[in-house]
């Protein structure tokens, strides 16, 4: 049984690798979670008692075999094709205005890191001037 409470941190390659293992997965409902929803050994909880319900159930029946099409969803090459279809920049794309602003993105954290010297950004966010040196004595 994998048991993966986390909705921040990216724990989905463990999620995956579990399932594809046929263990049961135990994850919190979450847009992040969406994905796996569609395993037969993924159990979704939205409540400590619902939780409670999903670790009884693993621990009282036997994962179920994952079909062939399920196991290609788990497969590097499907992830792939996942990844290529997500940043592929189509007309709808254009049109719903996403590519520009991708761009007018991509352009400022270029330039961001052209104009800002280090010790601005590091001042920014709170940092020591000489948290570097700090660490390096230590």
């Amino acid at each position: 049984i994998f048991v993966n409470p986390s909705i921040t941190e990216v724990l989905c390659t463990t999620t995956a690798e579990a399932l594809a293992m046929q263990k049961w997965v135990i994850i919190p409902v979450h847009p992040s979670n969406t994905f796996f929803y569609q395993f037969p050994n993924c159990l979704a909880y939205d409540s400590f008692d619902d939780f409670v319900r999903c670790l009884k159930h693993a621990l009282e029946n036997d994962t179920k075999p994952l079909s062939g099409d399920l196991a290609r969803v788990l497969s590097w090459e499907a992830a792939t094709e996942r990844l290529i279809k997500a940043a592929a920049v189509n007309y709808e794309n254009i049109d719903e205005g996403r590519f520009d602003s991708d761009s007018r993105l991509r352009w400022l954290h270029t330039e961001s890191g052209n104009v800002l010297d280090q010790n601005f950004i590091r001042d920014f966010v709170g940092g020591s001037r000489d948290m570097l040196d700090e660490y390096l004595d230590e």
